[in-house]
Formats: structure tokens, C-alpha cells, sequence
């Protein structure tokens, strides 16, 4: 079961190409493992854009 972290994930263009903005729950970045200093997250592209314009999701990287 992925373990999906609340807030948003929008890709925008830029001149410099396209880049994916993240605004993150921290409570839900708190709960996650902490492996050798760093959070595990994986970013996926969304099927159809969220209600709030949401492109992609972010989960935890739980792959050992």
C-alpha cells in the first residue's frame, strides 16, 4: 500500500523547460522513516489533473 504525503504536486513550463513544484504536508513528511538522512519520495504523473490543478502525486519510497 502506498503511503501518499497531503499537498500539491503542478508542473509548470518555464523558459529552462518543465519543472514540478511541491507544496508538502509536514506532518505527513514527519511520520515517514528516515533513511541515512534523507526522505524517500517518488513522484508520479496523475492520469487526469486534480481539483486544484494538481499533475502528480507524492508518495514514500519504501523500495529496499
Amino acid at each position: 500500500m502506498k503511503n501518499y504525503i497531503r499537498g500539491t504536486a503542478k508542473q509548470a513550463e518555464t523558459k529552462f523547460g518543465k519543472i514540478i513544484n511541491l507544496t508538502l504536508n509536514v506532518d505527513d513528511l514527519k511520520k515517514l522513516p528516515i533513511y541515512k538522512g534523507y526522505w524517500r519520495l517518488s513522484v508520479a504523473e496523475r492520469k487526469e489533473v486534480g481539483q486544484y490543478g494538481d499533475t502528480h502525486y507524492v508518495y514514500e519510497n519504501d523500495f529496499v
